[in-house]
């Protein structure tokens, strides 16, 4: 019936071809295999069924009631040309529907199509019909064209190779045509059709930028999309589902690295700002965010406050609902365009939305409600406060002030430290950071000593606050340590010491107005580090534990029984013969917590250099913190810090020195995935600061009054030996190959710490250097 020399004869009069192809079309989307084999064995059965792709259409305002039904047969055909190359693959398609496909694309019918799309949508903007029934829009002729012309470029993109769509000219002309068609749309809408038609072409914009955002220039499509936005900023409700996808594609060509940088066009970062920033101040300030799961849950139990669960289980669920809001699309965007910071500035000025965003998080966060959005806005103060003017600005907006004390209400139970997070062991970072409460205190953390590195003393007073409304979380988070190595627990003990580290800074102003508070957290910062030395230097022990808590997550008498018999038997240093990826994973981890302990005490401790040469010098600033032994540190809580504590440090990165650079004779050690399972600027980091630490704080004994010259003269041989030994190991080592001296390879500097936006270590920033010459006892 649908042969090629009948379609258009009295044989086949295009209303009964309709329904033929109607027909077939039922029969792929129901996959009716034994049908569709058999279609497929007819000869010519593809060039029939493509036949009318090939042929021009007519005008649609000639004859509409006749080239409405064509238009129904071409958009099947699509649908059916789509699902065929969808299913099958490339490999096992028919050889007579790839030559079909090939001279598809030779005669540029794609582009035939996407204009004749155009055209059409110019004819549906200018008809002046009657009001259409929503129930029926599923009918509409138009409709389903467009729908079928979605579906097939959407294939296309997917399968280029298949479908022969590789040409660069040939997507720039699609995509100049869906956006023609786009611009026409928006100034046209007054009927349901028109916004229905609008959105099925935002849609498949926004779709196809991913895959063709190679052969399109960035800042072009940005300044066809920005008058498309300002058009539609403002109107009505419904018009959101053709704003977010409009944002979304926008966020898409903002992250495109290209030459035609959008900071090169500050009226068009100026202009686009303006609608972004009229969005936002919209959805903060006159339609506060609102999950509509948590609201429905609210209505019908009363208890809406409380169903985000203590971990953020529920809120989890939400926030994968509410990503790809309008609000946190916009949100993102102006996270994007922080890279042109003065024009950023003045816009949020104007338009006064960082006041509005602290007081949307400030709700969120007092209610627990919309997870995604406040992430989101978390994320744009963290980059934001990267630039100095930025953070300034930040500060004087009272970030502090409005988030302060409302952050308590994300770790309020206790399973913030063993939730949902047992997922995420073989998971990266970003995973933990992601849609849970305790997640945006962490981002709090990082904002807090971003903010602090970056403004010194003009944000102290706000980092005291800070510091002193949650230092029990951060107390309880610094001795967690002993008994949980769950990676969101581990992962806010390491945000938690680098903002200490932060703070330590402006240590005399800490202890002026926080005494007791600055020196607990001087003494579980040591207890940190004396866990961390304890458990990186008994591998067996240490993997035992990380298996303890995989399988038994919760603090339960199973695991301390557990825990209580291996401590009898956690002398030993051998290494774990074949280490998982959890052990080294939290191994790194614990690295990167030693390494910013280390350097938080450095500046409790008195320089080295003028300790030993300044004999006028107050030792009476620096309390002793470290007690005056040598045993090497157990987990066991009856075990104090002691010098014995930094001699392990000492050890401990002498022998992962040799691991992650070995000598000629020795073989590296790699985790299961092939990287290294520690990196070698951390090791040296520590390495160089416990050495300092321990000759440091050996000087201050020294110079103490009150202790007995016979535990002085003690202390001496025992220092002397034990670092003999390590001098004799390290001139080993360096002969067998290795650089010349631990301080000779290159760390990252201070400035790399006080800039980034979520830092890994503290490094540098030291008022003490390194010498060589030191390491020998006298």
């Amino acid at each position: 019936m649908i042969e090629g020399e009948k379609q258009g004869t009295y044989l086949c009069p295009p209303d009964l071809h309709c329904a033929a192809v109607t027909f077939l079309h039922a029969l792929w989307q129901d996959r009716r295999d034994g049908a569709l084999s058999v279609l497929r064995g007819r000869e010519k059965f593809w060039e029939s069924l493509l036949l009318p792709l090939q042929k021009d259409l007519p005008a649609i305002h000639t004859n509409p009631q006749v080239v409405t039904g064509q238009l129904k047969t071409c958009a099947h055909v699509m649908n059916i040309m789509a699902m065929e190359v969808h299913s099958i693959g490339s490999t096992s398609l028919d050889k007579e529907l790839k030559k079909c496909l090939k001279d598809f694309a030779d005669k540029k019918r794609f582009i035939h199509w996407s204009e004749y799309m155009t055209s059409l949508v110019e004819h549906l903007c200018e008809e002046e019909g009657g009001p259409v029934d929503p129930a029926h829009l599923r009918e509409n002729p138009y409709l389903v064209f467009l729908s079928a012309c979605r579906v097939a470029l959407l294939v296309a993109a997917s399968q280029e190779v298949t479908m022969h769509l590789s040409d660069k000219n040939t997507k720039v002309k699609i995509i100049h045509n869906i956006l023609t068609g786009i611009t026409t749309l928006v100034s046209h809408l007054d009927s349901v059709l028109t916004v229905k038609a609008a959105t099925l072409l935002t849609g498949l914009y926004v779709a196809l930028l991913p895959h063709w955002k190679g052969s399109l220039q960035p800042l072009g499509q940005l300044e066809k999309l920005v008058p498309i936005l300002e058009d539609v900023v403002g109107d009505s409700q419904p018009l959101k589902k053709i704003k977010t996808p409009l944002f979304s594609a926008i966020l898409t060509l903002l992250k495109i690295k290209g030459e035609d940088s959008i900071t090169e066009d500050t009226e068009l970062v100026s202009r686009l700002l303006s609608v972004v920033c009229t969005v936002v101040q919209e959805a903060t300030i006159y339609r506060p965010p609102q999950s509509t799961e948590t609201v429905k849950t609210a209505g019908t139990n009363g208890q809406g406050e409380n169903n985000d669960v203590a971990n953020g289980d529920s809120g989890m669920q939400t926030a994968k609902k509410d990503t790809y809001s309008l609000e946190n699309q916009s949100v993102c965007v102006l996270e994007a365009l922080c890279s042109v910071p003065e024009v950023w500035l003045e816009a949020m000025r104007r338009h006064c939305l960082l006041q509005a965003l602290l007081s949307t998080v400030e709700t969120c966060l007092n209610n627990r409600r919309n997870l995604s959005f406040v992430e989101t806005a978390m994320q744009l103060f963290l980059t934001a406060a990267k630039e100095p003017k930025a953070a300034f600005v930040l500060a004087g907006s009272g970030v502090t002030q409005h988030l302060c004390i409302p952050l308590s209400t994300t770790y309020q139970s206790p399973q913030d430290f063993s939730g949902t997070v047992l997922s995420s062991l073989n998971g990266s970072e970003k995973s933990l950071d992601a849609s849970s409460w305790p997640g945006v205190y962490r981002m709090a953390l990082d904002l807090e000593a971003l903010l602090l590195g970056t403004l010194k003393h003009d944000f102290l007073s706000d980092a005291l606050d800070f510091v002193g409304v949650h230092q029990d979380r951060m107390l309880q988070c610094l001795y967690a340590v002993r008994s949980n190595l769950l990676p969101a627990c581990l992962l806010e003990v390491e945000k938690t010491s680098l903002f200490l580290f932060q703070l330590v800074h402006h240590s005399r102003e800490w202890q002026f107005h926080l005494p007791q508070l600055h020196q607990a957290m001087k003494e579980a910062v040591c207890h940190l580090v004396h866990t961390c030395a304890a458990l990186l230097s008994r591998p067996r022990l240490l993997d035992h534990m990380v298996q303890s808590n995989t399988k038994h997550p919760r603090s339960t008498p199973q695991r301390q029984t557990s825990v209580t018999r291996t401590l009898r038997h956690s002398s030993s240093s051998d290494d774990v013969d074949k280490p998982s990826q959890e052990l080294l994973q939290v191994q790194a981890r614990l690295l990167r917590i030693l390494g910013n302990c280390l350097s938080m005490l450095r500046h409790l401790t008195p320089n080295l250099c003028e300790i030993l040469l300044d004999q006028a010098m107050d030792v009476s600033e620096y309390p002793l913190m470290f007690a005056l032994a040598f045993g090497s540190p157990t987990v066991d809580q009856d075990s104090p810090p002691s010098l014995g504590t930094l001699l392990a440090c000492v050890n401990l990165g002498l022998r992962l020195l040799v691991k992650v650079e070995p000598s000629r004779v020795t073989s590296p050690v790699k985790s299961p995935g092939g990287a290294a399972p520690v990196q070698k600027p951390v090791v040296l980091y520590i390495l160089e600061n416990s050495l300092l630490l321990l000759m440091s704080h050996a000087a201050r004994y020294l110079r103490e009054p009150g202790i007995p010259v016979r535990d002085k003269q003690l202390m001496k041989r025992e220092l002397s030996t034990e670092l003999g030994t390590f001098l004799l190991s390290l001139q080993r080592y360096i002969k067998r190959g290795a650089p010349p001296s631990p301080g000779a390879s290159t760390l990252p500097s201070p400035q790399q710490f006080q800039r980034g936006a979520t830092p890994r270590m503290a490094f540098g920033s030291s008022r003490n250097t390194p010498s060589s010459s030191l390491l020998t006892p006298s």
